[in-house]
């Protein structure tokens, strides 16, 4: 006698999807909820190309900018060499910041303030809830400058139980890059919550000014935020942001490369040791060159719900 049951590859995976243990274990996407119509919405129900990165996920990546921001999204790019002109590209539009005159092609939102200027895209995001990066014309809600698209940026509030709520997070790196994060919310009442919050972040840097004995490419930032929450009412909620941010840095990260001779014998007239070595990471200007970047912002906003009628 011959036994037919023999089992396939197809019956044991049928059998297995099958079977009581996985079916009570059903997998399930997880919502995403973003505000890149100015509403709270699923981001399955928002009708343009959006990439949301929480929280949570840019502290346990160690990301501390909107330049560390754009490796994680697609068409998006966010680089500088100097913080005073960055350069930002969504599909491949942008603006060239180095004359800070020019109108920005992607925008810069944060808690719902427009930052016209493409330098504000260098300074450091802290005890943030998500960006949100927004692809495309995005005149219609967030106005002009926005042609190539929009960097949404949601900082944290208050706890949304009673009670209090902190975390403390701390990042070292190379050539002395240090940065510790911390936030503290409170909520008194369902109606009445708190949350400060503080940055400070330096770097030594690696390129050597061997004409001034220093590092050119030092940073140094720091930045505070208190945030206040009060709902009078189930129709009326009110919120009050006051934020702070300095970047103090060294000025001349530059390095010589290719010099032909008379510019090599003219430079060796100024400074002996001049070379262009692009790859060494040293320098010799001889004219220190510092830069301050500093911004203060105070918000106050509130929304007030019309009932059903009027939405």
């Amino acid at each position: 006698m011959t036994n037919n049951n023999r089992v396939t590859p197809l019956s044991l995976a049928l059998a297995l999807l099958c079977s009581p243990a996985l079916g009570q274990q059903p997998r399930v996407i997880e919502e995403v909820v973003v505000t890149a119509q100015k509403t709270t919405q699923s981001l399955q129900d928002v009708p343009i190309s959006v990439s949301a990165l929480s929280g949570e996920f840019m502290q346990d990546n160690a990301i501390g900018d909107l330049v560390e921001v754009s490796t994680y999204v697609p068409n998006v790019r966010v680089e500088f060499t100097s913080p005073s002109s960055p350069q930002v590209f969504i599909r491949g539009f942008g603006t060239n910041t180095f004359n800070p005159s020019f109108e920005p092609a992607v925008g810069l939102v944060q808690d719902e303030i427009f930052f016209g200027r493409g330098t504000y895209f260098t300074e450091s995001m802290f005890d943030l809830e998500r960006v949100e990066v927004l692809r495309g014309p995005q005149g219609t809600l967030f106005g002009k400058n926005t042609i190539a698209g929009v960097f949404s940026v949601s900082s944290k509030g208050a706890p949304a139980e009673e009670g209090t709520e902190g975390n403390l997070a701390y990042k070292h790196g190379d050539f002395g890059d240090t940065r510790l994060e911390g936030a503290i919310g409170y909520r008194s009442s369902p109606s009445f919550g708190i949350r400060l919050a503080a940055m400070l972040a330096d770097r030594d840097g690696r390129m050597e000014n061997t004409k001034l004995d220093r590092k050119e490419d030092t940073r140094d930032q720091d930045a505070f935020r208190a945030k206040l929450e009060w709902n009078p009412s189930d129709a009326l909620d009110l919120e009050l942001v006051a934020q702070t941010s300095e970047s103090n840095l060294n000025f001349w990260p530059r390095q010589l490369m290719n010099l032909d001779q008379d510019t090599r014998d003219y430079l060796s007239a100024f400074d002996p040791e001049i070379e262009d070595d692009p790859t060494n990471f040293q320098t010799s200007f001889n004219t220190p060159g510092e830069m301050f970047i500093g911004s203060d912002t105070v918000l106050m906003r509130g929304n007030y719900s019309f009932g059903e009628l009027l939405g």
